[in-house]
């Protein structure tokens, strides 16, 4: 395999972007993170802030101050705007490494992928399918996180194709 060859096996969809298609605001998708550790209870450890970058069928990647190292498993609460409870996901961190702060004398920020294992209790992998109508995998993630904004730009892309 060639040094910085793709490893994913399914395609990502930036969060923002898919935010703006629908929405006159930019919307940040917020995340609470935190390390599972043998032996200590989960209330007892502490959750980092971070900030979604996208999805995919069965992964996230987020901004966070925390540095994670491969192979850490997490517990992830999403929160999505206008929403009162947030998403809940555990996975495995996939890589790790340290982003350039966007302004001078910012603190150091580490953009992190995440191979989602459970969403809302149910395996990841379970969830995923195949949409027949309009031709593309699918997943409990996509759907949760970026709910029908997938159906709503097929169809905005299909009626214009029936206009021409």
């Amino acid at each position: 395999m060639v040094d910085g060859a793709e490893k994913r096996r399914n395609n990502r969809f930036p969060a923002e972007v898919a935010m703006r298609y629908d929405f006159a605001y930019d919307v940040e998708t917020k995340l609470k993170i935190q390390v599972k550790k043998e032996f200590i209870p989960q209330k007892l450890i502490p959750k980092y802030p971070a900030i979604s970058k996208n999805v995919s069928l069965e992964g996230i990647g987020f901004v966070a101050s925390k540095l994670l190292s491969e192979g850490d498993f997490l517990n992830l609460e999403l929160y999505l705007p206008h929403e009162k409870d947030p998403i809940h996901m555990e996975g495995k961190v996939r890589w790790s490494k340290p982003v350039q702060p966007e302004k001078p004398n910012s603190k150091l920020c580490y953009e992190t992928g995440v191979q989602l294992i459970t969403i809302e209790g149910k395996e990841v992998e379970e969830t995923i399918y195949f949409d027949e109508q309009y031709k593309i995998l699918w997943s409990k993630v996509l759907d949760n996180i970026l709910g029908g904004y997938h159906l709503s730009a097929l169809k905005s892309k299909e009626s214009d194709m029936k206009k021409n």
